[in-house]
């Protein structure tokens, strides 16, 4: 998902790496699993937090996290 543009939207087709199996849990908890459609919305200043609108929440997601969700963008 950190290779969106602002403005951007993509749909979530995989999550987490097997080695990081935590943070892929905790990514699914948050509501980023297969299928959902994602919109890039921003960065922060030094590009760290970015923000993504999810079916209507906004979320903020570190760079390391965003990276963990793979999406396909529409």
């Amino acid at each position: 998902m950190s290779e969106l543009r602002p403005g951007e939207i993509g749909c979530v087709v995989d999550v987490g790496h097997p080695a990081d199996r935590l943070l892929a849990a905790r990514i699914l908890e948050i509501g980023l699993v297969r299928g959902t459609r994602v919109r890039y919305l921003r960065a922060a200043p030094l590009g760290d937090p970015i923000e993504v609108d999810v079916e209507g929440f906004l979320l903020s997601l570190r760079r390391n996290e965003a990276g963990a969700v793979i999406v396909e963008r529409e």
